[in-house]
């Protein structure tokens, strides 16, 4: 998600994002393996149901608000 909020466009730029951004990602997991190539991260991305995505997106905005609004 944040590669292609930074603009990335294919999974090529998504790797290339992952690998300059990774003592940054590693803040938030571990990635002991480095970062998947493009092809792996195409078949995650492609194994990623649109529904599921959304619901855990609006799930986390409205946890944003709700604590914007304490």
């Amino acid at each position: 998600m944040s590669a292609v909020l930074f603009a990335a466009k294919g999974w090529k730029a998504i790797h290339i994002f992952g690998v300059t951004q990774l003592k940054w990602l590693r803040e938030y997991r571990n990635f002991a393996n480095g970062i998947p190539m493009r092809h792996l991260i195409g078949r995650i991305i492609r194994g990623i149901k649109a529904e599921s995505l959304l619901a855990c997106f609006e799930q986390w905005v409205n946890t944003i608000r709700v604590q914007g609004e304490r």
